[in-house]
């Protein structure tokens, strides 16, 4: 089974605290309490904040990725 997270956006001024590991973890912790074996998270793979360094420090690996189209009305 498997969980798929999506994580709020921290403003700048909060970054680098460890919030956001935090978070991940009590996720991780919570999936492994109802037996889930896998946690997926959906990412903009073109951000500029270092949230990807942050997740593939905590043993994340990228598995697939997707096209967003989108058209101006």
């Amino acid at each position: 089974r498997v969980q798929t997270c999506a994580l709020p956006i921290s403003l700048r001024e909060h970054r680098g605290r460890g919030v956001a590991s935090a978070l991940i973890g009590s996720v991780a912790d919570a999936c492994r309490a109802e037996n889930l074996t896998n946690l997926a998270l959906n990412v903009d793979s073109e951000s500029q904040t270092g949230a990807q360094r942050l997740h593939l420090a905590l043993g994340f690996t990228a598995t697939r990725s997707t096209t967003t189209y989108s058209v101006t009305l």
